[in-house]
């Protein structure tokens, strides 16, 4: 699978940068997977979601993450898929 650079930003924090083959949101129309080469696209992260990624399996990590999302926007445009948000406490 083709990898995309996901990058997750919340206040000066850098929550996630890497390469991923796999992201999963929701917004208030439902849920959203993207992979590489997704049309562009931009969105109101759902407050109290996750965002769930996979990482790349050729890199040199394997495996997923998550975070919950507070509330956020996501934009996915040219295989960059930015995330800024506000993560939840404990998180």
């Amino acid at each position: 699978m083709i990898p995309f650079t996901l990058e997750i930003l919340a206040a000066q924090l850098t929550v996630f940068q890497g390469d991923v083959t796999h992201c999963l949101l929701e917004t208030d129309h439902g849920f959203r997977g993207l992979e590489a080469g997704h049309e562009p696209y931009l969105a109101v992260l759902r407050e109290g979601s996750e965002l769930v990624w996979e990482f790349s399996p050729g890199g040199t990590s394997s495996g997923s993450g998550r975070v919950a999302v507070a509330s956020g926007l996501l934009s996915f445009r040219d295989n960059l898929c930015r995330v800024l948000m506000k993560v939840e406490a404990g998180t």
